[in-house]
């Protein structure tokens, strides 16, 4: 997923969370409001109506209690007075209570009694009978014990609706103070997905910028498991490093073999003057000897010995000189003899045996004889420095059935190379002897890299060391394009 699909639903979940939040507090709010307003409001409603019809029946029970009054004045009074409780009640039907039932009820029942009373009430007023009197205050004393009682039911209602006001109350605050948590959550939550989609990523790559601009090339950033835009610039990071790290170590290389090359020059040039006066008097000894075969034979080994070194030290200027080879094919087993016999003098001053193993070789192979034999020899000579008496050097060269190539196997039975030097013993000038130089094995590997091929030096569980060599069966097939 990429880093803008993260960041939309990292937003859009912290948007929806607060809209959330901000919608149930505004709707419980609504809520709270309707919940407590509306009571409050019917309840007072309903308590004005019910006081002003109690006003007027206080006016009514007055009109009794009057010492001096004209009967027909305080029936026309208290008929005016029933007509406005009469319209109070028309009001108080239309009052829902504090729970929101209908007052029908309470106001037909106070209806029934108004009139009922009234028409005792006006015969007694009428008449000015004494007897009567008692009875019609009677049925307004139960009329206004029965406001009275609808009056304590409507406070009651209202400290209900009080209390329950006071739990919508904690209700709003528990949901706004949820909101407020949920938000809070949603906040962390994306402060450590920012921490780690971006800051640390971000940090990871300026680490790494620091360290290349330092050199150290070698650093990589941890592989991610995303595959966004920061894990894939943290990817082009790591493969710019090793790029520049390849480059760096093939400049250094081709240094080091520019090097090579001046110092290969200097000691052909002089080896090249005594050999050829060591030749000339092989030859003036070869022509004084008078018939002697021993001495003539001799001879003629040293002539050929000196000419084939000189061929040998021609390649190997040709070498250094990073020409292009020029790939033959050749019999291995009669090549590889050749390089095994002109190494023969050494091998016999070390007590020392080469063997030569070419019974699954291909039929041919196909190299720069010449430069090819420099880097065998060079791989053999080490060899046999460093190989015992009565050891014995062995040389094979094979090929599977289905493999595109064949391997050359050098395995000595010397002390071996320790295991901290294995990474450097091609390096130029490096060596392991007292009297080496750290070119022939460089030398090798620059002759073989010419062939497309590799060299690599083996564990060894015991005693000596293994070379191996594996060449293509044709120099460039790996780089051919198919078809």
């Amino acid at each position: 997923m990429t880093l803008r699909k993260k960041f939309i639903l990292l937003w859009g979940f912290i948007a929806s969370t607060v809209l959330v939040c901000l919608g149930t507090s505004y709707v419980v709010g609504v809520l709270l409001e309707r919940e407590l307003s509306w009571p409050y409001e019917h309840s007072t409603r309903a308590l004005a109506v019910l006081s002003d019809f109690e006003k007027q029946l206080f006016e009514q029970i007055n009109l009794f209690h009057t010492q001096e009054f004209d009967p027909l004045v305080a029936a026309e009074k208290f008929d005016q007075h029933h007509s406005a409780m009469l319209e109070d009640l028309e009001l108080f039907e239309f009052v829902p209570g504090a729970r929101g039932e209908n007052s029908t009820g309470i106001a037909r029942n106070l209806r029934d009694r108004a009139v009922a009373a009234r028409d005792i009430c006006l015969e007694a007023l009428r008449s000015d009978d004494e007897a009567l009197m008692p009875q019609a205050e009677g049925h307004l004393d139960r009329i206004h014990m029965l406001v009275e009682r609808i009056d304590e039911q409507l406070l009651n209602e209202s400290t209900q609706a009080i209390t329950y006001g006071r739990r919508m109350s904690r209700f709003h605050q528990v949901v706004t103070a949820s909101g407020i948590v949920a938000a809070l959550l949603t906040g962390l939550l994306g402060s450590m997905l920012m921490q780690r989609w971006v800051v640390a990523p971000v940090q990871d790559l300026r680490a790494a910028a620091r360290e290349i601009a330092q050199g150290n090339f070698a650093y990589r950033l941890p592989e991610p498991d995303r595959k966004d835009e920061i894990a894939l610039l943290s990817r082009e990071v790591n493969h710019m490093a090793s790029t520049i790290e390849s480059m760096q170590r093939e400049a250094v290389e081709r240094e080091r073999f520019a090097a090579i090359g001046e110092m290969v020059r200097r000691i052909v040039h002089n080896l090249r003057n005594p050999l050829a006066g060591i030749r000339n008097m092989a030859e003036l000894t070869l022509r004084q000897s008078d018939g002697d075969t021993a001495i003539a034979e001799n001879q003629q080994t040293v002539i050929r010995s000196i000419d084939r070194f000189d061929v040998w030290l021609k390649g190997l200027l040709l070498a250094t000189k990073n020409q292009e080879i020029d790939p033959q094919p050749i019999n291995p087993e009669r090549w590889l003899g050749q390089v095994v016999q002109a190494l023969q003098p050494l091998a016999t001053a070390r007590q020392a045996t080469v063997t030569i193993d070419c019974s699954k070789a291909p039929p041919e192979i196909i190299v720069d004889a010449m430069q090819f034999e420099q880097a065998v020899t060079a791989v053999i000579t080490n060899a046999l420095q460093v190989s015992p008496p009565q050891s014995v050097v062995r040389v094979s060269l094979a090929s599977e059935n289905d493999a595109a190539e064949w391997t050359l196997d050098i395995a000595d039975e010397g002390p071996g190379v320790p295991v901290e030097y294995h990474s450097r013993i091609f390096e130029p000038y490096f060596t392991t002897k007292a009297d080496g130089t750290g070119i022939g094995l460089a030398t090798t590997r620059m002759i073989v890299t010419k062939h497309e091929g590799s060299i690599a030096l083996l564990p060894s569980n015991g005693r000596g060391a293994r070379f191996i060599i594996r060449m293509p069966d044709i120099p460039g097939r790996i780089n051919e394009p198919n078809g």
